[in-house]
């Protein structure tokens, strides 16, 4: 019998708990329900899906051990619909956890699949939905179950890039020549713009707080801007998720430069992951 899969127009009580208990595996998702609590974070079309669904009971009772959830809302396409983490992404697993973790990722596809057809409205990939920074475990088990799906980056994935705010450099940079820090809006964001307001560098955290359209103008780099950008936003705005220290970024394999650069901020390489 398949598994019981809740879903839920709202953040469950106790699932963002829950979630921080697995960090960083499940910092992606994590995040993304953070961003609920942002203007326009939650949707009328946005669900919370989770099996099991008392894996977040707080009454006392033993935690479940294995359990997979995901946020879906597609009315966001063309950008990223959904973002899904699975027990199974935390380290090595029986062969009988593994088949757990399994059928619970299966259910809440299954789900997802089940509500982004009854969805009536526009999406750029009409019968399909977009999923983000994709575990490579979750995504060597779609596979198995004759789960299909196309890849935007098959032959590289990307890597997932993780810092721990206590290790980022300061932010504080010479910018000199009459340039100054702004923020952007909407997002949390940061750019630095000359004395007549142009933006010269700039970055996101995107709503699932990693580090998002990090740019530099060309005639600007070289002078720690992209650096003390990245340092300074983490700083000033990934508190506005969640206090636990952790900060991303994905990056392409083959991007070298932005590889150097999470490696300058102090950024550990944890995980392969693909987007679907």
């Amino acid at each position: 019998m398949p598994p019981t899969v809740l879903s839920s127009t709202s953040v469950p009580e106790g699932l963002v708990e829950l979630l921080a208990g697995h960090l960083p595996y499940s910092l992606p998702l994590l995040r993304r329900l953070q961003f609920t609590r942002f203007k326009g974070g939650l949707a009328p079309t946005s669900r919370i899906i989770v099996t099991p669904p008392d894996a977040f009971r707080q009454d006392g009772e033993k935690e479940t051990i294995h359990f997979t959830a995901a946020f879906l809302d597609p009315a966001t396409s063309p950008e990223t619909q959904m973002w899904v983490y699975s027990t199974l992404e935390d380290g090595k697993v029986s062969d009988s956890d593994r088949e757990v973790c399994a059928e619970q990722i299966v259910a809440v596809v299954e789900e997802a699949r089940r509500i982004g057809n009854a969805y009536d409205g526009e999406m750029a990939y009409p019968g399909n939905l977009l999923v983000g920074t994709l575990h490579s475990a979750i995504q060597e088990v779609m596979k198995e179950k004759g789960i299909k799906f196309k890849s935007n980056s098959a032959d590289l994935g990307s890597n997932k890039w993780l810092f721990r705010m206590e290790d980022l450099p300061s932010g504080e940079v010479d910018l000199a020549d009459g340039l100054h820090w702004h923020t952007f809006v909407l997002l949390p964001s940061l750019t630095i713009k000359t004395r007549d307001k142009t933006p010269i560098a700039w970055a996101f955290l995107g709503v699932d707080g990693s580090l998002s359209s990090l740019y530099c103008e060309e005639a600007y780099r070289g002078r720690g801007f992209a650096k003390a950008l990245s340092a300074k936003l983490f700083r000033a705005d990934t508190g506005k998720y969640g206090d636990d220290g952790w900060c991303a970024a994905d990056v392409s394999p083959d991007n070298t430069n932005s590889q150097a650069l999470c490696k300058s901020l102090g950024g550990t390489l944890s995980w392969i992951q693909l987007e679907l």
